[in-house]
């Protein structure tokens, strides 16, 4: 399918449809097993060729590249970018391959099989509603990887077995989505595999065609010692059927259904929330969740609402719920990016399924929902009634903040009490008001008023033809970066202001540490509180405002044709905001309450304070104030005072940048933001101290022990790397080539770890270091292994020992092709952090433009 959302790129899957449910009790975790298999290699492509061929497109393995196995599918997915027909025809040759020759040698099966039982490792069992919500079908209760005991008893014949019952054309498809030639794309699929043979006597596909639902209530843990209401869940089983449009109507029809009785809980009073949603294979779930202290009281009243919708429902119930549904169906995409359209087409090949696709589709539905009258409704109420006459499955949800009290509802008493609701059925009209819109409200000249300008406040206007990017600098100090992107008429406008959390004095850190969200707690001086609010909404423009380490950032936006009100609202919100002293003074009382309280503790779960170490480390939060604010730190908190401290320290335009993003015209916006910008000082009185003690290069390893002997761990290592694009560039090509070497050394060799994650974060600011991270969970055992192989990995590569050009340059190609695929002119929010991030490392539109030569001279 031919589709240039996004541009340049191609998502090309191989779908089969055969998974766990094909496999039997001697050989489970077969489906999977072959799926990892494959990118071990094939007849024509051994080994790790096609990796290696698609990452020299700048595909990622684990990323771009990847597979999954469920219960019905084994799907393979290639996401490639600005490919050519050559080599989208031999990633299709690899498919076919992989479908007809994959190699299943000893060697690659014993690789695997220590990669599997990682992985099988890594997993966090728990109890959940799984198998009820499949009947306890024992092929759907249970993982498609299988388990560890399992993945040991595989033998080669297993695999071969099943790889040449199941791995055939007739149960195979080829999806290929993007900026694509669809007649030359369909003449290479058929011409590669119409050379496949078909086998014959297929074993025939299971399905799930019938369920058998235990009659019991299935009761989860839920924590203890916490007092509250229960929750109480009953989910009743339907036959979902969308493999033609009647289906897809009727599923409609019961959203209406379902919303109507929601609005007579909501008029009730009632926490019941009644659900729809899809779970496997042609079944879905009416789910009934009721809250309550007295849980039997209320799933009584519950199905005595429910059975009041059999008669009596009215026409304005109907108009009032039919309208939010069919906004819900405009809402429906019709243009959708490559990999939705890829993930459409395969519950289409698995299931035979139709989806609403095209605008006609939407108002083919939409004509049919409004042609319906009363009774046609009523009658749909009465059937929604009638599928509920079934006993449920019935669940208590392992919500945290409820427990069950002594003594278990039994489904016994479930049934008596549906049964009792549903002889007084209970008719609640919901009443809906009015819509009482808002008056429009004018802006006040303040906002309207002309600014400024005079060429005088330039000092340097430069157009980057490479990057379509007008760079001004201004005379106060301050740096425009102009860069029109399409198909986004919003005008975004982000300032990059030097000062942050880390600039602030640290024997007053608590009093200015919260400074920029107190000042910009109100509006602006000719417009407060609801007010000021409903404004922005009404001319849809926004500000918002944030602190990181060494600057602060404040964002807008507006319609493009609304620039000078955007700048005018800019210009009000940083030099004159309204200071709301009333809600000041109240989060300065709540915040002596909560002085008074106990501290709460460190993350107790380890997962969670281990990420906490972590950006310690990194400096992702400031750590200067190691205790809590006293009575008096409070008391003694001054809006004024942080408002005099904001504009003195935090305002200058001195080593500000601007960059401007959205498809408006350069030249409407100019003037306006220029003489905005302008007003602001160029006095700087906050600077950035370089560190005065030298970065040594160094590791440190933190964990966070899990059950079974299992620890998540990571790896960090820092070193100093020099500003500039150079510079930024070597650090993160060493991260790509550690990555990959991780993933050969450590996952492929030796399978101590799944899922490796290598990344690397950049910190400018002070003196410009940077953290590498490899991050992972693996068994205690053998982590130090590990640890000992990454430095082993990294000091190799730093002596640059053993390094391979070719690789290098398939990476460095990697980081061209990855960058302009981010980078489209469609991408202003991707723009707009690039821009920002190089501007941090010192990296200019001049070296910007250069980008491919200074990439290529990095050895």
């Amino acid at each position: 399918m031919p589709n240039n959302t996004p541009k340049n790129k191609v998502e090309i899957r191989l779908c089969l449809r055969v998974g766990s449910a094909q496999e039997n009790k001697n050989n489970e975790g077969v489906a999977h097993f072959i799926e990892h298999l494959a990118f071990n290699g094939s007849k024509n492509y051994p080994n790790n060729q096609a990796i290696a061929f698609w990452e020299s497109l700048g595909a990622k393995f684990g990323e771009t590249i990847n597979a999954y196995t469920t219960d019905d599918r084994t799907v393979y997915s290639i996401s490639l970018s600005n490919i050519n027909e050559q080599q989208l025809q031999k990633t299709i040759d690899i498919l076919a391959d992989w479908l007809y020759n994959m190699s299943i040698t000893p060697e690659n099966i014993e690789k695997e099989r220590r990669i599997i039982t990682e992985e099988i490792a890594s997993y966090q069992p728990r109890k959940d509603l799984n198998p009820i919500k499949v009947g306890y079908d024992p092929h759907l209760s249970r993982l498609p990887i299988g388990t560890k005991e399992q993945v040991q008893k595989i033998t080669q014949k297993d695999l071969l077995d099943f790889y040449q019952q199941y791995y055939t054309p007739q149960y195979a498809t080829v999806i290929v989505v993007g900026d694509v030639a669809t007649s030359s794309t369909v003449k290479s699929i058929e011409n590669t595999f119409k050379t496949l043979l078909n086998k014959n006597e297929l074993p025939a596909i299971s399905t799930l065609n019938s369920v058998l639902f235990a009659e019991k209530p299935y009761f989860l843990d839920t924590e203890k010692g916490k007092k509250g209401k229960d929750t109480l869940t009953l989910l009743y089983p339907k036959k979902y059927n969308s493999t033609h449009w009647r289906g897809i109507v009727e599923d409609y029809i019961q959203k209406v259904v379902i919303n109507l009785l929601k609005n007579r809980m909501k008029a009730a009073n009632k926490e019941v929330t009644i659900s729809n949603y899809w779970y496997l294979q042609q079944l879905c779930f009416i789910e009934i969740e009721i809250t309550a202290e007295d849980i039997k009281k209320e799933l009584k009243n519950t199905f005595s609402i429910i059975e009041g919708i059999k008669n009596n429902i009215t026409q304005e119930e109907i108009d009032n719920v039919l309208a939010k549904v069919i906004q819900e169906i405009d809402q429906i995409p019709t243009q959708r990016i490559s990999s939705e359209w890829a993930m459409n087409f395969i519950d289409a090949f698995i299931f035979n399924e139709e989806f609403i696709a095209t605008q006609q589709d939407k108002e083919k539905l939409i004509n049919i929902l409004q042609n319906l009258n009363l009774n046609q409704w009523q009658e749909s109420c009465n059937t929604f009634c009638k599928m509920l006459n079934y006993y449920p499955l019935a669940t208590t949800t392992p919500i945290a903040i409820y427990t069950t009290n002594e003594g278990n509802i039994t489904y016994s008493e479930i049934q008596n009490l549906i049964a009792e609701g549903k002889k007084t059925p209970i008719t609640i009209t919901p009443s809906f008001a009015e819509n009482t819109s808002t008056a429009p409200i004018a802006s006040p000249a303040i906002l309207t008023n002309d600014i400024a300008y005079s060429s005088s406040m330039i000092t340097e206007e430069t157009y980057f033809s490479t990057l379509k990017i007008h760079r001004i600098k201004l005379s106060n100090g301050a740096t425009i970066y102009f860069k029109p992107t399409q198909n986004d008429n919003t005008l975004n406008i982000s300032l990059l202001f030097k000062g942050g959390y880390a600039l602030l004095p640290k024997k007053e850190f608590k009093l200015y540490e919260d400074l920029l969200s107190y000042v910009h707690m109100g509006g602006i001086q000719s417009f407060t509180g609801d007010l000021y609010e409903e404004f922005l909404y009404q001319n849809n423009l926004s500000f918002i405002i944030g602190t990181e380490a060494y600057h602060h950032l404040a964002m807008a936006t507006a319609p493009v044709s609304e620039s000078k009100l955007l700048c005018n609202l800019i210009q009000q919100k940083l030099q004159h905001p309204a200071l709301d002293f009333e809600n000041f003074e109240l989060l300065k009382q709540e915040e002596l309450q909560s002085s008074l309280q106990k501290r709460p503790p460190l993350p107790s779960d380890p997962i969670r304070l281990l990420d906490f170490k972590i950006e310690a480390l990194k400096q992702g939060f400031h750590t200067f104030t190691s205790t809590p604010k006293t009575t008096n730190d409070i008391l003694n908190t001054d809006l004024e005072t942080l408002h005099h401290y904001y504009q003195k320290h935090f305002l200058s335009a001195n080593g500000l940048l601007c960059v401007v993003t959205g498809n408006f015209n350069v030249e409407e916006v100019k003037n306006n933001l220029v003489g905005m910008l302008s007003t602001l000082s160029s006095t700087l009185t906050t600077t950035i101290v370089k560190e005065k003690k030298k970065i040594i290069p160094s590791f440190k390893t933190l964990k966070a022990p899990q059950n079974n002997n299992r620890t998540a761990f990571t790896i960090l290592y820092t070193d100093t790397y020099e500003k500039g694009l150079k510079g930024t560039l070597s650090a993160k090509l060493f991260c790509e080539i550690v990555r990959k070497a991780v993933i050969s050394e450590i996952r492929e060799k030796n399978g101590w770890i799944y899922s490796p994650y290598v990344g690397i974060d950049l910190l400018p600011y002070p003196s410009p270091k940077y953290y590498l991270t490899i991050s992972g969970e693996t068994d205690k055992n053998n982590l130090k292994k590990i640890e000992k192989e990454v430095k082993k990995i990294i000091n190799t590569i730093k002596k640059r020992e053993g390094n391979d050009s070719t690789f290098l340059n398939d990476i460095k190609k990697t980081f061209i092709i990855n960058k302009n695929e981010a980078l489209s002119d469609e991408n202003a929010f991707q723009w707009r952090n690039y821009l920002i991030d190089c501007f941090k490392n010192d990296i200019s539109l001049e070296e910007l433009s250069l980008y491919e030569e200074i990439l290529e001279s990095i050895r």
